[in-house]
């Protein structure tokens, strides 16, 4: 797992950066008021609606974080991504998908 960058709220929506060594995204990611199934929050970049997230808890501890899937043309894949609550606020946390092994034949 690596951490990417760190959201901080700012009038009720999470704002910030993703920022690797190829990709510099700003983000936004506004509450839609909705719960369950549905996304707790859609993700923008520049205006553009380019991904959601939804709320989980994990397994352990029941602590509060956000699944991240943000896309877009210029991406090869989708980028899955999760944000942890901090002291400075929430950060971005990616990491690198596993490899499906196929057995031989």
């Amino acid at each position: 797992m690596s951490t990417v960058n760190t959201l901080s709220n700012v009038n009720g929506k999470l704002v910030g950066r993703f920022k690797t060594l190829k990709i510099d995204l700003p983000l936004e990611m506004i509450p839609t008021g909705k719960n369950g199934d549905q996304p707790a929050y859609e993700v923008y970049s520049g205006g553009v609606r380019i991904g959601a997230a939804w709320e989980k808890s994990t397994r352990d501890a029941g602590q509060i974080f956000y699944s991240l899937s943000i896309d877009d043309p210029s991406f090869d894949n989708p980028i899955n991504l999760s944000a942890f609550q901090s002291q400075s606020g929430w950060d971005i946390v990616w990491r690198r998908p596993r490899q499906v092994q196929q057995e031989a034949a």
